[in-house]
């Protein structure tokens, strides 16, 4: 049986990641769990096969399939993702934090759609969502987010229907928007920031201005 080392990496399907800091993420994981054919989009990049390929299996290939062994978990059910797949299975095993690389890119629905999912699945475990630009984080049931940025970050707040939605740290004040482009274009005035709200909502930091 497998171990899942932490830092866990959830590789999806989109985009194979360019920029340092998700690369130094993929390179540093101690677990890669790959989507389907995002294990050969990881294989043809570093040459070595993911710890781990879980999805329904329509798109990886054959060859690297056999490959993989015990190592590919099928999940041939269409109600859920591979993303979704994924994350449940982490849960299952009692993993309770994992980071999300390749979600974006390629097809915007898919993009959109993974975006977006993050609200759901983060109720089965804590998940951040890295992409060649910035950082998707959700919030925690008590703390909301609270990052450490340099001043001048930017920042983007979707709301997705939460309540009393306020923040520190910003150039602009956030209300309780009902358009998801309403808290986009924010940017840090302080090195630390607070997003809270009751309910659902977002933050993305640009990846320069992150500092932990």
């Amino acid at each position: 049986m497998l171990e899942l080392k932490r830092p866990i990496v959830i590789l999806a399907a989109g985009d194979f990641p360019q920029h340092p800091v998700p690369l130094r993420m993929l390179a540093e994981a101690g677990t890669i769990i790959a989507l389907d054919s995002a294990a050969d989009e990881y294989e043809a990049h570093t040459g070595k096969l993911p710890d781990l390929v879980i999805g329904d299996g329509d798109s990886i290939s054959p060859v690297l399939r056999q490959k993989l062994g015990k190592r590919f978990v099928c999940e041939a059910e269409q109600d859920t993702n591979d993303l979704c797949k994924a994350a449940r299975y982490l849960s299952v095993k009692g993993i309770n934090e994992a980071t999300i690389l390749g979600a974006t890119g390629r097809r915007e629905d898919h993009t959109l759609g993974n975006i977006f999912h993050l609200l759901d699945l983060s109720r089965l475990l804590r998940l951040t969502m890295v992409t060649d630009y910035g950082t998707f984080y959700v919030p925690t049931e008590n703390d909301g987010v609270r990052l450490q940025v340099e001043s001048g970050a930017q920042v983007s707040v979707f709301n997705c229907g939460a309540k009393s939605l306020h923040a520190t740290g910003l150039r602009w004040p956030l209300a309780d928007f009902t358009e998801l482009w309403q808290g986009t274009l924010n940017e840090a005035v302080s090195s630390n920031i607070t997003v809270e709200g009751r309910g659902n909502f977002l933050v993305y930091v640009t990846h320069h201005a992150v500092t932990r």
